[in-house]
Formats: C-alpha cells, structure tokens, sequence
C-alpha cells in the first residue's frame, strides 16, 4: 500500500510541476524574469529569478498579474500570473513554493538547467532547489 501511496504522490508531483511548463519561468512557479536586466542574453527565460518581496509574490499566489516598472514610471514587462494562482508564499520575504512542485532536488535543479540561465542567476536556482526540496 505504501508504494502505490509513493507512485501516486510522485506522479502528482510530476503532473503539477507539469502544470507550470507554461509560466515565464517554466518549471519554476515562484521565479520570475527579470524585466531589468542589462547584461546580454538570447532569452528572458535566461534572467529567472527568485523573489525577495511580499507584495508580487502574494499576487502570484492569488492570480493577480503584475508589472515591472522602472523609475520614469515605464512599464518594461507584466508577470502574466495565471488567475489560478501560482503554489507560492511569502516565508521570511522569500517567495517559496508550498512544496516541492518539481518533485526531488535533481529535478528542480535541472529546470534550473534547462532555463540556461545567465552565469549571475544559475547559483540562486540551485540554491533554492536546496533549500526547497529533498534529495
């Protein structure tokens, strides 16, 4: 009964890391791109980040999207948060995910892989896949 209990949650676990292939930063629901950036890249996928402030990520956990706005008051992007909702929440003015969405350690760090991130934010995915899910 215990295996069958394990199969179920890991497929879960799979189907819901699934489910965020289609947010800005895929496989990474409490991420965002960094719409200020400067340093050269091939995709804002590549500039993915965590999020150390309560406000956006309590909107991506209600569904409300945002917008990235500089100090002209020049919207440069929108966080398009689906109306749903993202799984995130603010834990010491870091957005986190309520579980482990990738399902293991090895598979959040290679969606932090597979977004190519620019060299400055490779570390703080790693990071936060360690942080966040078991090995």
């Amino acid at each position: 009964m215990r295996a069958v209990y394990f199969i179920l949650a890991a497929t879960l676990a799979l189907v819901r890391a699934d489910d965020y292939q289609d947010w800005e930063c895929p496989g990474m629901p409490c991420f965002i791109v960094n719409y200020f950036e400067t340093r050269p890249y091939d995709d804002i996928k590549q500039t993915c980040t965590s999020i150390s402030s309560m406000t956006p990520c309590n909107n991506m956990m209600n569904g409300v999207p945002f917008d990235a706005v500089d100090n002209d008051g020049n919207v440069l992007g929108t966080h398009n948060v689906p109306s749903e909702g993202l799984p995130c929440h603010d834990v010491d003015f870091l957005c986190k995910e309520k579980t482990c969405t990738q399902g293991s350690l090895a598979d959040c760090n290679a969606a932090c892989e597979a977004l190519n991130l620019l060299d400055v934010y490779a570390s703080t995915c790693t990071g936060y896949c360690t942080a966040n899910c078991e090995a």
